[in-house]
């Protein structure tokens, strides 16, 4: 059989090709037009790749642009290793989970690999010295798609290590201390909520609070549903600290022209639980966070007065302040959730001065640039201690004499949390 069959041949140099290939046309004029259409084709092949070659370097010269800029809005965090300690058991390293700088493993704690615990310190003196004013652990589940806050009241009473029983928000001032330094303070923090509940916490970060005025402002704001008594309390503070000139930067509910200076007994007890949705600058919103009532008096018993006119009495207690702070980082997460890449950028930029951590600045860009996808997840809520007065929790009195919320059952709050945390993987 001839191999060669149906297969044109070549010609022998300087011999003419006399092969018709039969998918050609034997028309001239029509190989001649076939050419020049070649030719054509060719030219605006050329063309096209041309173009992916100048749209590609502009691709890369932005990305090259936008990495740069990455690594100078990092840059502005302070960043801090992670304090090796020998206290509660609890040991220290840069073990990544999720990118992130992180402690080992610690006993008998419990973590997971799919969830990054990352426990936030919030303070308004930005001083280690100082006890936290916020202690929130956020949990980024991965497995379930959830964002999961746990926030620790302040007055809650704990065993610290190496210090004894003491409110939970002390351990934060007690580790800072003697040259602890921030990695001090945030440490001794940790080690005393992983001692007492048992949550492996695997980074950390510390927050002015200077930087949630920046982080609204850049987001345009936050609407927030607030009563007459919050909108009082913004007014009063925002008035008291000469932030603005006058007493009521916000409209009052009832009479938006009052000049007043009401105080909660004002009001009936309908007009003191009516809300109405208020649009918050940063500022406003800092003040919002930070309400937890005012007495009208000052540390010395004096009424508060400010050019003339006296402080309103202000209802409101430390859980107050907390559910106002849910609610704010509730809003704020919304609001995170239509923000593009370079808002987030911009934000980190505004804040980086203002916050110190021990994740790692791969840790922080791994966090950075799935942040759309983070913010995509379910927000779910927890509070240290759980439940209501007399069930989850009581008032007691500490060693000093001071007030103290104490929970009434250890074994439980713990199995909550875990499983608030964890859920179904605690059983795998």
């Amino acid at each position: 059989m001839d191999n060669n069959k149906g297969m044109r041949r070549t010609p022998k140099r300087g011999y003419r090709d006399n092969f018709v290939d039969v998918k050609s046309s034997n028309n001239a004029a029509k190989n001649k037009k076939g050419a020049k259409k070649s030719k054509k084709m060719s030219k605006k092949k050329i063309i096209i790749r041309n173009t992916v070659v100048i749209v590609l370097s502009i691709v890369l010269l932005i990305s090259g642009i936008g990495m740069i800029y990455m690594d100078q809005v990092l840059n502005t965090i302070k960043y801090v290793s992670p304090k090796t300690t020998t206290s509660s058991g609890s040991t220290s390293g840069t073990t990544p989970i999720g990118g992130a700088g992180v402690r080992g493993n610690s006993g008998n704690l419990l973590q997971s690999d799919d969830i990054l615990n990352l426990m936030f310190f919030g303070s308004d003196s930005g001083d280690e010295n100082g006890r936290s004013d916020s202690e929130i652990l956020f949990s980024i589940d991965t497995v379930h798609k959830k964002i999961k806050m746990t926030s620790f009241m302040r007055d809650t009473y704990v065993e610290i290590p190496g210090y004894g029983n003491n409110k939970i928000n002390a351990a934060y001032a007690l580790g800072g201390t003697n040259g602890g330094g921030p990695s001090g303070a945030a440490d001794l923090a940790i080690q005393t909520v992983e001692s007492n509940f048992g949550i492996k916490v695997d980074a950390y970060a510390i927050v002015d609070f200077k930087s949630f005025r920046n982080i609204i402002d850049v987001l345009g704001g936050v609407d927030l549903q607030l009563t007459e008594s919050e909108i009082n309390y913004i007014n009063w503070q925002s008035f008291y600290n000469n932030q603005v000139s006058t007493r009521h930067e916000l409209k009052d509910i009832f009479d938006p022209e009052v000049t007043s200076n009401n105080s909660d007994s004002d009001y009936t007890k309908e007009q003191q639980t009516k809300t109405v949705t208020v649009h918050l600058n940063g500022r406003q919103a800092l003040w919002y966070s930070r309400d937890r009532g005012l007495s009208g008096y000052d540390d010395n018993g004096n009424v508060m007065i400010h050019k003339g006119i006296a402080c309103p009495t202000v209802s409101g207690n430390d859980f107050d302040r907390v559910t106002r702070q849910k609610k704010l980082l509730s809003s704020v997460m919304s609001r995170f959730k239509t923000a593009n890449l370079t808002q987030i950028l911009d934000i980190t930029k505004q804040v980086g001065p203002l916050v110190t951590t021990d994740l790692t600045k791969d840790g922080i860009t791994s966090l950075i640039y799935n942040s759309l996808t983070y913010l995509n997840y379910s927000y779910n809520e927890f509070r240290i201690p759980e439940g209501d007065l007399g069930a989850g929790w009581s008032y007691g009195t500490a060693s000093d004499g001071g007030s103290v919320v104490q929970i009434n059952d250890w074994d439980k709050t713990r199995k909550d949390l875990a499983t608030f945390i964890f859920e179904d993987l605690l059983n795998k």
